[in-house]
């Protein structure tokens, strides 16, 4: 069954940058990060409590893992701090996350302030692709894996493996799934989430 787009829930949420976003330039040159603007996040890391800013990609593969507590992925583009609204329109795919095979995101949204519930974060007018693929991302729901709103407004969020159940919020431009999944089952608890 059709249903209209709803207006967007999440539209005074304050984009990066602001006071609570980093300014800091960092690399994923150690196991453990910490919040920054980062280029590119490859591999396995443990991301302790913050945001961090992505400009160019996140990418898992083979049996990666990227976990957290308290933390905001913010996606924004390639000419950050700039918004991607400063890119022309044909421009505006900005930073995306790949996760691949196991590859898995195992991450908690912040539990108070301006991200509070908030696990990703896209520029409002980046329009790239949140890909989760294979066994790992998601699939063990609230109580394993990650919790917090998804929110792409302009995004695709691409599930391809076997399947998802999620304890988030999804706040997107378009869902798309291949594979073996024929639907997404959602567990959302308001305490994990972006407060209403």
């Amino acid at each position: 069954v059709y249903k209209a787009a709803v207006s967007d829930p999440l539209a005074a949420v304050p984009a990066c940058p602001n006071a609570a976003c980093p300014t800091n330039a960092a690399t994923d040159s150690t196991y453990t990060l910490n919040p920054g603007v980062y280029s590119t996040i490859n591999g396995s890391h443990k991301l302790n409590p913050g945001a961090y800013v992505i400009k160019s990609e996140i990418r898992l593969s083979g049996n990666d893992v990227l976990i957290g507590t308290g933390v905001t992925l913010y996606f924004g583009c390639s000419n950050y701090p700039s918004p991607c609204s400063a890119l022309s329109a044909g421009s505006r795919n900005g930073a995306r996350i790949r996760a691949t095979g196991n590859g898995a995101v195992l991450l908690t949204a912040p539990t108070s302030g301006t991200y509070q519930g908030l696990t990703i974060f896209m520029d409002r007018e980046n329009t790239n692709t949140l890909t989760f693929r294979g066994n790992g991302t998601n699939e063990n729901g609230s109580a394993e894996a990650s919790s917090g709103t998804i929110y792409a407004k302009s995004g695709v969020l691409d599930l391809r493996g076997n399947g998802y159940t999620l304890a988030s919020q999804i706040v997107v431009g378009t869902i798309t799934m291949n594979g073996n999944p024929s639907g997404i089952n959602v567990f959302y608890d308001l305490n994990k989430n972006y407060p209403q």
